[in-house]
């Protein structure tokens, strides 16, 4: 048997993995098992995060500036004009 280099043996995972995703995507139960997993590791990270900004003392994004709502493109920056998509120095 010969040496499998770094970037063979990359190849190689990658592609199983693409084959397992296949299979997964193939199985509609496995496939929704799949998403439902997702959305509760989903959770569990936002709540781990939650934590370690308390720990950190540091608040969420959305709760330091007073809940701000965020802008649309469309919504005027200046009082009776459109915001300009093309100004990508524009605060959002």
């Amino acid at each position: 048997m010969r040496d499998v280099s770094e970037k063979e043996y990359r190849a190689r995972w990658d592609a199983e993995t693409l084959a397992q995703a296949k299979e997964i995507e193939s199985d509609p139960n496995r496939l929704a098992q799949a998403k439902t997993a997702a959305q509760q590791m989903a959770d569990d990270e936002a709540k781990k995060t939650k934590h370690l900004r308390q720990v950190a003392g540091r608040s969420p994004r959305s709760q330091q500036a007073g809940n701000p709502k965020p802008r649309t493109n469309r919504q005027s920056t200046r009082k009776g004009q459109g915001a300009n998509p093309y100004n990508v120095f524009q605060k959002i």
